[in-house]
Formats: structure tokens, sequence, C-alpha cells
């Protein structure tokens, strides 16, 4: 978001970026994270603003809340301009602006013990090619469409039945050859419409001139607004509370 990375995908995943100069990319996303010891050992980092999970080492910034929520069974390393400023052995480390942590657990946080406050670590982060010079990029999947041709990731990206398993509400998004960027919303699971299964979406998309094309969440928040107004027709029959959207404003034009 604004050049900066917010989340990360656990695996590899299809995401839909915005290039600075306008371009749009759609591909599969791998992130990879490292902390760089004051020895010079290297740490992979497991996670962007998520829940630490066990043996994980979760690196939280300022965009994910006031505090990482994480228990006291791990240890949490405070950073600021890219120096242990505290270490919290309680959990639930406060996340100040501009400041970040680095939340271990397990064999993570045997790792990282021989840190002490006033050292340096160097944190590196990054999606890979040109992913790291997208404006905005959001993650979803599977992929449905490549090159002109339908290509379904579903297996590969580890999506299960509740995405792949039959027709259902869809919420698509396609870059045309000319660049011009497709946001598609199916209704679904209703008498006026049942849905399509992914197969039948990449084929939708083909047939409105998408030369690469990606699903996004569906089912009950399968839902599009123009200008406030709901113009489809959810299938949970109201608007459904989402973690994410794509919304698309009038350019602030520059004098």
């Amino acid at each position: 978001m604004n050049g900066h990375l917010i989340s990360a995908p656990s695996i590899i995943r299809s995401a839909w970026g915005l290039m600075p100069d306008g371009r749009s990319i759609i591909d599969q996303v791998e992130y990879h994270g490292t902390v760089e010891l004051p020895g010079g050992q290297t740490v992979v980092i497991s996670g962007l603003n998520c829940e630490r999970g066990s043996n994980e080492l979760v690196l939280y910034t300022d965009v994910y809340g006031q505090s990482t929520a994480t228990n006291g069974f791990g240890t949490d390393y405070i950073i600021i301009d890219g120096k242990v400023a505290e270490i919290n052995i309680r959990g639930n480390s406060t996340i100040a602006p501009g400041r970040m942590v680095l939340s271990a657990h397990g064999e993570a946080a045997a790792k990282l013990s021989c840190l002490a406050v006033g050292d340096t670590v160097k944190l590196t982060q990054t999606l890979g090619g040109e992913w790291d010079k997208t404006l905005h990029a959001i993650g979803a999947g599977p992929t449905l469409v490549k090159e002109g041709k339908v290509f379904i990731t579903t297996k590969t990206e580890e999506f299960g039945s509740d995405v792949a398993g039959g027709r259902a509400p869809r919420t698509a998004l396609g870059i045309t050859a000319k660049g011009h960027i497709l946001l598609v919303v199916i209704d679904g699971r209703q008498e006026h419409s049942i849905g399509l299964s992914l197969f039948e979406l990449a084929e939708f998309m083909l047939k409105l001139g998408a030369v690469d094309a990606i699903n996004l969440d569906g089912g009950g928040s399968s839902t599009m607004l123009v200008n406030g107004r709901i113009v489809n027709k959810p299938s949970d029959k109201h608007e459904r509370k989402v973690g994410d959207a794509i919304i698309v404003i009038p350019a602030q034009l520059k004098n």
C-alpha cells in the first residue's frame, strides 16, 4: 500500500499489482524476509503483521495496530531506526508510530537470544522482481487467465473446496491487451443466478477481453458498489464486512 509492505502471503499465491506508471501485473508472489544479526547470522522472517505461531519470527509494523497482541511465550524486540530499543518478554508489545517489533518464539527466539538493547539489526524484505516496485498490490487467487489462455492455479496455491468447488458467487479482476482493468462480480446461490465455477469464470474473463485475470474473494463477499450503491445482489442479502477491497476513485490532478 503506497509502496510499503503491509502483509505478505505465507505460501506462493497469486496477486494483482499496480505499478507507479499505471500498468497492472498479475502473477504469483512469494515473500522473503530476513533479519541480519550483529554477528552476521541471518534469521528468516516467517510472517509480516500476522499472528505469531510456534517457532516463528514475525515482523510487526505500526499499520498492524497499537500492539502486537502476542503472548508471553516468546520474546518481542522493539526496533527503532535499525537498533534494538527494548526487549519485552511479557508479550503484547506497543507499536508506536515509526517503530517495528520482531516477535520470536521457540527456535526463532533461541536464534535471536544474543540480541541486547543497542544492537543493530538489518531487516530485508522482498516480493521479488517487479513486485518490489508496485505502488499497490493485493493478494488473492487463484490465477484464472494467463497470456490469453485459461490458467487456473488452484492446486499449486493450495486452495480448498471452499474456493475451488462448484458454482458460487465470484469476484474477478482482469487486464486487457490495452492495459484496461476489468472489475467483475457474478451473483450466485440464488434463483436468478447460481454462480460460476472457476473454469467458467476464466472463460468469461476471456470473453470480456482479459489476457490476464485473477480470482478475488467470492461467496457472500462478492459485492460491487458504484457511487455508494450496491449494484449486484449479494448472496448474504446484505453487504458483508470484509478485510480489504479494491476502490476506484478519481485521480488527483497536479497543477
